[in-house]
């Protein structure tokens, strides 16, 4: 299913007043797209664009627009050393999920495309790998 990915400080303060913060990262989007997705609460998901794939739990957020996905802003820092909060904030790079490279900057500011991204979300092809930035 494809869905709108977005990353910003207003929807990270949303998402980080619904859980904790320091627990590991989830996929969010509305609970009527569950049916349409297949998968329930807590079922590990696939979220992929067209040069990588996320892996990670699904959550369902009554806040957030149907057919619109939501993942915190985070680097997976699960291996840094001298980051002591950081390190225990399980996650994924959503970083990795942009296309890199002069055409893909936006020619208006010149910054890299982050946000806004065109995402398809399934049911995991596999198990969730909490040790990796990607978590496949």
């Amino acid at each position: 299913m494809r869905r709108g990915l977005f990353g910003s400080m207003p929807a990270q303060r949303l998402l980080e007043k619904a859980t904790d913060r320091h627990t590991a990262r989830t996929r969010r989007t509305h609970p009527v797209d569950a049916d349409r997705i297949g998968v329930a609460d807590g079922d590990i998901v696939d979220v992929s664009t067209e040069v990588a794939t996320v892996r990670l739990p699904a959550k369902f957020l009554d806040e957030l627009m149907p057919g619109t996905v939501a993942l915190p802003l985070g680097w997976g820092h699960q291996h840094a050393t001298g980051l002591s909060v950081a390190s225990r904030t399980r996650g994924v790079n959503v970083n990795l999920l942009a296309a890199d490279g002069p055409d893909r900057i936006d020619r208006a500011s010149g910054m890299s495309h982050l946000t806004g991204l065109v995402v398809d979300v399934t049911s995991a092809a596999g198990p969730w790998n909490t040790s990796s930035w990607s978590g496949t």
